[in-house]
């Protein structure tokens, strides 16, 4: 294993790149939503994927790790997508009902605040 100070740089940038992605990714999955373009996150995920190929067979162990656990987060928000689609499509919905008992906007709950009726 060579541990140089290119090895050592090169896995804290691939750890900071992890680090910034982790908030989108906890995001998509509360919002049940896939916040980033299919291509992006393919042609992403497949990049990492090389350099995760090409790291590993320069004997940079370190930097693959970091570089996997991009890539991961890169698949993850691909697979987000594919599964829930596309936040666009749901801009056009309403986000809530009106109570039938008081007439309170509801937005995403199952009990109105006001009177404290079960929203169907």
């Amino acid at each position: 294993m060579i541990i140089t100070w290119q090895n050592i740089l090169l896995a804290g940038v691939g750890v900071a790149f992890f680090c910034a992605l982790v908030p989108q990714v906890v995001k998509g999955f509360r919002m049940k939503q896939g916040l980033v373009e299919v291509w992006t996150s393919l042609i992403t995920f497949l990049g990492l994927l090389v350099y995760v190929v090409v790291f590993y067979s320069l004997g940079v162990y370190v930097t693959v790790v970091s570089s996997f656990l991009s890539c991961v987060c890169w698949l993850i928000l691909l697979i987000q997508r594919i599964v829930w689609g596309d936040i666009e499509k749901e801009r056009g919905k309403p986000q809530g009902v009106v109570c039938l008992s008081c007439g309170q906007y509801v937005v995403h709950d199952k009990f109105c605040h006001n009177c404290g009726e079960e929203i169907p």
